[in-house]
């Protein structure tokens, strides 16, 4: 009997679409509720932001909106927001928020809604092979969070950092994180191990990573993850899969630029090129991708899925790639089986190996109208690896898969069109 998953994927094998359907403009975070928040500070922070937000109730009121700012003048330590409608910025010449080997910088938690962290400085440590993080969105039930023109540098870990994370755990949809907005923010100089600069993965919908400027980074720039096991995997028919929920959706990453990629001086890929992506879709769901610019990455774009999940309706438009090394674009599934094909194949998030990943899925894409620009790249500078079907690929050079003539393919074969 096969998996449900497998009912599901096989359940239209009779009706031909091609191409991605977009996420809803609806969906797109409303940020009408900062307007809610006084010009002028509640809370004046010079050292510590913790006990500054605990003024908050008694300066604003209790459930009130609160503006901390902070004006430090000298370094101030990592601090935690459980407080809903709270604002936290920094005067122009405040001193850094300094990182912690072993935690986040900034941290927000569960049940936490209507936050906003701005102009802040985060500067980072050598954590060696000890996690670190720069602001770090954990949990279920998080609503309308807002990070803006923050700058976050020299986070490095031989093992996992990142500048900006967001980890939905909750295991149903009511439990998803929201409306999420990563804007306008400067990272660089980071050497982020295994993880990445910004990443959105798990339980997360209705996000935007837009008008970000990514530079001299030593792994992948930006990544919308989905079926890594944030949100409890399920069992099905006695095996353990992703839970549904758990994928990074109904997002839009715009207008962002990454320059200066690469894993050559990143412990966790040997110090050799891997094949990362500076913008990277790893089964994520109905995500637009566009305006971006990459220059001087592996590969600049790659949409894929290395766990046992399917990619799908992901838009690729008016993007531009230069100085790649690999090449522009990597589409599919990296291993030549893939998990509905093969019962043997693990699929538990918790219990996998990456070398033993990439069996997964990718449908319903649109690319078009994008500028890759190239030149001697050591691959195809459009690769389509395995399982990438019902999909449009309107890129030069490129000539159509068809499949067996309703956007499906055979095993783990290809199907796809060439004109939109």
């Amino acid at each position: 009997m096969l998996p449900v998953l497998a009912l599901v994927l096989l359940a239209d094998t009779a009706q031909a679409r091609w191409g991605a359907i977009e996420p809803d403009a609806a969906s797109r975070p409303d940020l009408g509720w900062l307007t809610r928040f006084d010009t002028r500070p509640n809370v004046i922070a010079v050292d510590d932001i913790n006990h500054a937000i605990e003024q908050c109730d008694k300066k604003a009121g209790y459930d009130n909106y609160c503006v901390i700012e902070i004006r430090a003048t000298k370094p101030v330590s990592p601090f935690t927001i459980n407080r809903s409608k709270t604002k936290v910025i920094a005067s122009a010449h405040s001193k850094p928020v300094m990182a912690v080997a072993g935690r986040a910088t900034i941290s927000i938690g569960s049940d936490t809604e209507q936050v906003l962290i701005e102009n802040v400085e985060l500067a980072g440590v050598k954590s060696g092979f000890r996690p670190v993080y720069g602001i770090q969105i954990s949990g279920s039930r998080i609503r309308d969070i807002v990070l803006r023109k923050n700058r976050i540098h020299h986070y490095n870990s031989d093992s996992s950092a990142h500048g900006i994370i967001v980890l939905g755990s909750g295991a149903t949809d009511a439990d998803r994180i929201g409306r999420i907005t990563i804007s306008q923010n400067h990272l660089h100089d980071m050497k982020t191990g295994a993880s990445e600069s910004i990443a959105i993965n798990g339980n997360v919908t209705n996000w935007v990573i837009d008008n970000n400027r990514i530079e001299r980074v030593n792994n992948i720039a930006i990544d919308a993850i989905g079926g890594e096991g944030t949100a409890a995997p399920v069992r099905i028919n006695g095996k353990v899969f992703p839970n549904p929920v758990d994928a990074a959706r109904s997002g839009w990453i715009e207008n962002n630029t990454v320059t200066a990629m690469s894993t050559l001086s990143n412990p966790a890929y040997g110090r050799v090129r891997s094949w990362a992506g500076a913008i990277y879709v790893d089964g994520g769901r109905s995500i637009t991708i566009t305006g971006n610019s990459v220059q001087g990455a592996p590969w600049a774009y790659d949409i894929g899925a290395e766990n046992c999940v399917i990619a799908e309706n992901i838009t690729l438009r008016n993007n531009t790639a230069t100085d790649s090394h690999f090449g522009d674009l990597r589409l599919g599934g990296y291993s030549e089986t893939g998990y509905l094909a093969d019962p043997t194949i693990n699929c538990d998030p918790h219990n996998t190996e990456d070398a033993n990943e990439g069996h997964g899925y990718v449908r319903r894409l649109t690319i078009a109208e994008n500028n890759f620009q190239s030149l001697n790249t050591t691959q195809p500078p459009l690769l389509i690896e395995y399982r990438t079907t019902e999909s449009v690929i309107a890129e030069s050079g490129l000539e159509p898969e068809p499949g067996i003539g309703n956007g499906k393919a055979v095993g783990d074969g290809n199907a796809y069109r060439t004109t939109e």
